[in-house]
């Protein structure tokens, strides 16, 4: 089947060529090989240093120099405190050999990107989601594994102010995909684990920082086909929301909701669009204004196309929601919000360019032109935006690839 859980997939195998029609791969897959504040002047300790990058306008979007220590090469998670203090995590190939997934963090001091030493607990890991409370408070999660071929654990890692260590968490299989942070001692990890019952591709997967420790918090699994969780956020006190995909055969899926109440999580109705679509990622601008943004496909005579896909939660019901999607193969992979009405989703399409779409409380917008690097696969995974005049997005494929917007100072 095809369970979408999150860009994980994408590093399964080394970048090819786009086609003109992008099927997902599936949650089988990923678990077999496998979402602005300020730091001191003088910065985290860099293991290397990118190109220098100053600072240029950025009011439609700019592309800015980053690190690129690998042949194969992606930030999947990117996390923005202040101007001139943002994260971005993913992970690095060298393209020789055997395929070796290394962890790959970088960070911005307003100046330029530089890569910061991390942890390898095991040979191969990868970073997929970052999460910045302060300046000495940083939170990044992945997969690890020993070989290609073994079981794949989640792995925390946790910046203090001068390094980077890995947390002790539960020895779980599978992965964390996703970060949402509602104080530092109140954070959530969500993502996918083998599922308990071998006819399935997986489970769902959420574990709790409570500020001393992390553990696995149960949550539900509603398909007969697995679950998997890709995108999480917190829109209140005790009031959190994950999505993903949920199993409706062994090859399509349907968007997944699930809510934690303080209590437990349960599973909330959402609409599905076609035969088969899914959701990547979340936000929240309060209980009552949360936005998951995703895909879904629509079979046409020449083969399957992929259009975008938003839904909305209003304070009592999921509804679905229509992006600008240009050119019927098209994904959003990461959605931020400012505020109620200015908020910003991020993906790919199959122009090889990248896609940056606006909401401003009415409806969306895309913002245009398109940036591309050349010999690179220009998709965006993640967005980062807090504050009206800094909108980061990350992504890449061959190389890293870093986006920034600033429509009210640019």
């Amino acid at each position: 089947m095809r369970l979408i859980s999150h860009p994980a997939t994408k590093v399964v195998h080394r970048p090819a060529k786009r086609r003109t029609s992008r099927r997902v791969a599936s949650v089988t897959s990923a678990v077999s090989v496998l979402g602005l504040l300020c730091l001191p002047a003088s910065g985290p300790a860099s293991a290397a240093s990118g190109p220098a990058a100053t600072s240029s306008p950025c009011r439609y979007g700019v592309l800015t120099p980053t690190p690129s220590p690998g042949r194969y090469i992606s930030l999947f998670g990117i996390s923005a405190l202040a101007s001139n203090d943002v994260w971005a995590v993913g992970y690095s190939d060298r393209g020789v050999g055997t395929v070796v997934y290394r962890p790959l963090i970088e960070h911005w001091n307003g100046t330029a990107w530089s890569v910061v030493a991390s942890p390898r607990p095991m040979t191969d890991v990868v970073l997929y989601a970052v999460a910045a409370i302060s300046p000495a408070d940083v939170w990044a999660v992945g997969r690890m594994s020993r070989t290609q071929v073994s079981a794949g654990y989640s792995v925390i890692e946790h910046w203090n102010g001068s390094a980077w260590s890995v947390v002790a968490s539960p020895r779980v299989q599978g992965f964390a995909s996703a970060l949402a942070v509602a104080s530092p001692g109140d954070v959530w990890a969500v993502g996918l684990r083998p599922a308990s019952d071998p006819g399935l591709s997986a489970d769902t997967l959420a574990e709790h920082w409570d500020g001393t420790r992390w553990r696995v918090v149960p949550t539900p699994n509603p398909g007969r086909y697995g679950d998997s969780l890709s995108g999480v956020t917190v829109a209140g006190p005790d009031d959190v929301w994950a999505t993903g995909a949920t199993g409706t055969n062994r090859f399509d899926t349907a968007p997944l909701s699930e809510h934690w109440d303080g209590h437990a999580w349960s599973v909330v109705k959402i609409p599905a669009e076609s035969f088969t679509s899914a959701l990547r990622s979340l936000t929240s601008a309060g209980p009552s204004d949360v936005w998951a943004a995703g895909w879904y496909d629509v079979q046409t005579p020449t083969g399957t196309v992929t259009f975008t896909l938003a839904e909305h939660w209003n304070g009592h019901f999921w509804a679905l929601n229509f992006p600008p999607s240009p050119t019927g193969d098209d994904t959003l992979n990461g959605i931020t919000a400012v505020s109620a009405n200015d908020m910003w989703a991020v993906g790919s399409t199959a122009l090889n360019r990248t896609f940056v779409l606006h909401w401003n409380g009415l409806g969306w917008k895309e913002l245009s032109p398109g940036l591309a690097q050349k010999g690179n696969t220009n998709v965006l995974w993640s967005v980062s935006a807090p504050t009206p005049a800094g909108i980061w997005a990350s992504g890449g494929g061959y190389h890293t690839l870093v986006e920034h917007i600033c429509p009210v100072s640019g």
